[in-house]
Protein backbone atom coordinates (compact mmCIF):
# COMPACT_ATOMS: atom_id res chain seq x y z
CA UNK A 1 0.00 0.00 0.00
CA UNK A 2 1.38 3.54 -1.21
CA UNK A 3 1.94 6.27 2.00
CA UNK A 4 0.87 9.07 1.42
CA UNK A 5 1.23 13.03 2.76
CA UNK A 6 -0.60 15.25 2.24
CA UNK A 7 -0.17 18.32 2.64
CA UNK A 8 -2.90 21.28 2.66
CA UNK A 9 -3.17 23.70 5.11
CA UNK A 10 -7.52 24.03 4.38
CA UNK A 11 -9.35 21.98 6.54
CA UNK A 12 -12.19 21.50 4.51
CA UNK A 13 -10.40 20.37 1.40
CA UNK A 14 -7.72 18.60 3.27
CA UNK A 15 -10.75 15.89 4.89
CA UNK A 16 -12.22 15.97 1.01
CA UNK A 17 -9.17 15.15 -0.76
CA UNK A 18 -8.21 12.57 1.95
CA UNK A 19 -11.88 10.97 1.20
CA UNK A 20 -11.15 10.09 -1.98
CA UNK A 21 -8.18 8.09 -1.03
CA UNK A 22 -9.60 5.85 1.58
CA UNK A 23 -7.83 2.52 0.28
CA UNK A 24 -4.08 4.45 1.23
CA UNK A 25 -2.36 5.34 4.34
CA UNK A 26 -2.89 8.64 4.35
CA UNK A 27 -1.30 11.40 6.55
CA UNK A 28 -2.81 15.19 6.90
CA UNK A 29 0.20 18.00 7.26
CA UNK A 30 -1.43 21.39 7.46
CA UNK A 31 1.88 22.81 7.71
CA UNK A 32 5.26 22.82 6.26
CA UNK A 33 7.10 22.01 10.13
CA UNK A 34 4.33 19.63 10.37
CA UNK A 35 4.85 17.76 6.96
CA UNK A 36 8.93 17.73 7.44
CA UNK A 37 8.94 15.79 11.06
CA UNK A 38 6.49 13.53 9.25
CA UNK A 39 8.68 12.49 6.66
CA UNK A 40 12.04 12.47 9.30
CA UNK A 41 10.05 9.36 10.47
CA UNK A 42 7.95 7.78 8.20
CA UNK A 43 8.46 6.59 4.31
CA UNK A 44 6.39 8.62 1.61
CA UNK A 45 5.80 7.41 -1.43
CA UNK A 46 3.86 10.52 -2.68
CA UNK A 47 3.72 13.79 -1.88
CA UNK A 48 0.54 15.77 -2.56
CA UNK A 49 1.61 19.49 -1.76
CA UNK A 50 0.18 22.69 -2.18
CA UNK A 51 1.97 25.64 -2.58
CA UNK A 52 0.58 27.94 -0.46
CA UNK A 53 1.16 27.48 3.43
CA UNK A 54 1.02 29.27 6.70
CA UNK A 55 4.21 28.88 7.51
CA UNK A 56 6.39 28.04 4.63
CA UNK A 57 6.82 28.03 0.90
CA UNK A 58 5.23 24.63 -0.48
CA UNK A 59 8.09 24.02 -3.11
CA UNK A 60 10.75 24.37 -0.28
CA UNK A 61 8.96 22.01 2.08
CA UNK A 62 9.15 19.37 -0.67
CA UNK A 63 12.74 19.88 -1.56
CA UNK A 64 13.39 19.22 2.28
CA UNK A 65 11.14 16.21 2.57
CA UNK A 66 13.37 14.83 -0.90
CA UNK A 67 16.22 15.12 1.05
CA UNK A 68 14.67 12.82 3.40
CA UNK A 69 13.20 10.35 1.43
CA UNK A 70 14.04 7.91 -1.50
CA UNK A 71 12.35 7.49 -4.53
CA UNK A 72 9.39 10.26 -3.17
CA UNK A 73 6.62 11.45 -6.05
CA UNK A 74 5.92 14.64 -6.13
CA UNK A 75 2.44 15.94 -6.78
CA UNK A 76 1.92 19.70 -6.56
CA UNK A 77 -2.57 20.02 -5.77
CA UNK A 78 -2.73 23.81 -6.39
CA UNK A 79 -4.97 26.52 -8.35
CA UNK A 80 -2.01 28.66 -8.77
CA UNK A 81 0.60 26.92 -10.85
CA UNK A 82 2.28 29.89 -11.51
CA UNK A 83 3.57 30.55 -7.75
CA UNK A 84 6.04 27.85 -8.55
CA UNK A 85 8.82 29.16 -9.93
CA UNK A 86 11.06 27.13 -12.81
CA UNK A 87 14.38 26.92 -10.56
CA UNK A 88 12.45 25.17 -7.87
CA UNK A 89 10.56 23.13 -9.78
CA UNK A 90 13.86 21.67 -12.00
CA UNK A 91 15.38 21.51 -8.23
CA UNK A 92 12.85 19.28 -7.39
CA UNK A 93 13.04 17.30 -10.76
CA UNK A 94 16.09 16.69 -10.95
CA UNK A 95 16.66 15.72 -7.50
CA UNK A 96 18.20 12.76 -6.96
CA UNK A 97 15.12 11.44 -4.71
CA UNK A 98 12.51 12.33 -6.50
CA UNK A 99 10.96 9.79 -8.53
CA UNK A 100 8.66 12.38 -10.59
CA UNK A 101 7.64 15.29 -10.02
CA UNK A 102 4.61 16.61 -11.80
CA UNK A 103 1.61 19.51 -11.34
CA UNK A 104 -1.82 19.44 -10.75
CA UNK A 105 -3.50 22.40 -11.81
CA UNK A 106 -6.97 21.98 -10.10
CA UNK A 107 -8.17 24.61 -12.65
CA UNK A 108 -8.00 22.21 -14.92
CA UNK A 109 -8.18 18.73 -13.22
CA UNK A 110 -10.79 18.87 -10.39
CA UNK A 111 -10.08 17.40 -7.13
CA UNK A 112 -12.26 14.39 -7.36
CA UNK A 113 -9.74 13.23 -9.98
CA UNK A 114 -6.94 13.17 -7.17
CA UNK A 115 -7.52 9.22 -7.30
CA UNK A 116 -5.85 9.25 -10.77
CA UNK A 117 -2.71 10.40 -9.25
CA UNK A 118 -2.61 7.56 -7.16
CA UNK A 119 -2.92 5.04 -9.81
CA UNK A 120 -0.34 6.76 -11.49
CA UNK A 121 2.02 6.63 -8.81
CA UNK A 122 1.70 2.65 -8.22
CA UNK A 123 1.94 2.41 -11.87
CA UNK A 124 5.17 3.94 -11.84
CA UNK A 125 6.81 2.50 -8.74
CA UNK A 126 5.96 -0.64 -9.90
CA UNK A 127 8.08 0.02 -13.13
CA UNK A 128 10.59 0.93 -11.18
CA UNK A 129 10.64 -2.35 -8.30
CA UNK A 130 12.82 -5.01 -8.52
CA UNK A 131 11.75 -8.51 -7.31
CA UNK A 132 13.06 -7.55 -4.16
CA UNK A 133 11.26 -5.04 -3.87
CA UNK A 134 14.39 -2.84 -3.79
CA UNK A 135 13.37 0.65 -5.57
CA UNK A 136 15.51 1.77 -8.54
CA UNK A 137 15.49 5.42 -9.79
CA UNK A 138 13.72 6.55 -12.85
CA UNK A 139 15.25 7.79 -15.71
CA UNK A 140 12.59 10.75 -16.89
CA UNK A 141 12.32 11.46 -20.82
CA UNK A 142 13.87 13.45 -22.56
CA UNK A 143 11.78 15.74 -25.24
CA UNK A 144 12.53 14.03 -27.73
CA UNK A 145 10.89 10.52 -26.45
CA UNK A 146 8.26 12.58 -25.45
CA UNK A 147 7.43 13.55 -28.72
CA UNK A 148 7.74 9.77 -30.03
CA UNK A 149 5.67 8.37 -27.81
CA UNK A 150 3.01 11.19 -28.31
CA UNK A 151 3.05 9.86 -31.61
CA UNK A 152 3.11 6.10 -31.17
CA UNK A 153 -0.38 7.28 -29.82
CA UNK A 154 -1.58 8.50 -32.67
CA UNK A 155 -0.53 4.72 -34.34
CA UNK A 156 2.06 6.23 -36.14
CA UNK A 157 4.68 4.43 -38.64
CA UNK A 158 8.78 5.28 -37.59
CA UNK A 159 8.53 7.11 -41.31
CA UNK A 160 5.61 8.84 -40.54
CA UNK A 161 7.26 9.92 -37.27
CA UNK A 162 11.03 10.54 -38.96
CA UNK A 163 9.50 12.63 -41.45
CA UNK A 164 7.56 14.67 -38.43
CA UNK A 165 10.37 15.32 -36.17
CA UNK A 166 12.76 15.74 -39.13
CA UNK A 167 14.98 12.92 -37.81
CA UNK A 168 15.33 9.44 -39.84
CA UNK A 169 13.54 5.82 -38.86
CA UNK A 170 17.07 4.47 -37.31
CA UNK A 171 17.03 7.55 -34.70
CA UNK A 172 12.82 6.91 -33.99
CA UNK A 173 13.99 3.29 -33.27
CA UNK A 174 16.72 4.29 -30.93
CA UNK A 175 14.52 6.51 -29.00
CA UNK A 176 11.93 3.83 -29.10
CA UNK A 177 14.46 1.48 -27.68
CA UNK A 178 15.76 4.13 -24.64
CA UNK A 179 11.99 4.68 -24.07
CA UNK A 180 11.71 0.88 -23.11
CA UNK A 181 14.86 0.58 -20.93
CA UNK A 182 13.61 3.41 -19.10
CA UNK A 183 10.19 1.81 -18.57
CA UNK A 184 12.29 -1.75 -17.66
CA UNK A 185 10.30 -3.20 -20.20
CA UNK A 186 11.22 -5.58 -22.79
CA UNK A 187 8.07 -5.13 -24.93
CA UNK A 188 6.46 -1.70 -26.52
CA UNK A 189 3.27 -2.80 -25.33
CA UNK A 190 3.65 -1.81 -21.55
CA UNK A 191 4.12 2.13 -23.13
CA UNK A 192 0.81 2.07 -24.33
CA UNK A 193 -0.56 1.29 -20.35
CA UNK A 194 -3.07 3.90 -20.06
CA UNK A 195 -1.38 4.96 -16.79
CA UNK A 196 1.38 5.63 -18.66
CA UNK A 197 0.06 7.60 -21.23
CA UNK A 198 -1.45 9.67 -19.44
CA UNK A 199 1.52 10.45 -16.90
CA UNK A 200 3.27 11.46 -20.20
CA UNK A 201 -0.02 13.88 -20.71
CA UNK A 202 0.56 14.96 -17.10
CA UNK A 203 4.29 15.34 -17.64
CA UNK A 204 5.04 18.82 -16.89
CA UNK A 205 7.62 20.86 -19.35
CA UNK A 206 9.53 24.54 -18.51
CA UNK A 207 6.92 25.79 -21.71
CA UNK A 208 3.40 24.68 -19.60
CA UNK A 209 4.37 26.31 -16.30
CA UNK A 210 3.74 29.76 -15.90
CA UNK A 211 6.03 32.02 -14.32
Amino acid sequence: MLDILLVEDDELIADFERSLMNDYNVTVASTGKEAIEHAKKHNIDLLMQDVLLPDANGCQVALQIANLQNNVVVAFITGKPDLISEKEFLALKGHKNVLHCLVWDKNKRVSYKIPEIVRLVGSVKAFVTEDNNKRQKHKPFSNQEIKILDCMKKDMSNKEIALKLNISDKTVSEYKRRAMEKLKTACFSILFHPFVLELLDLEPTIESIPF
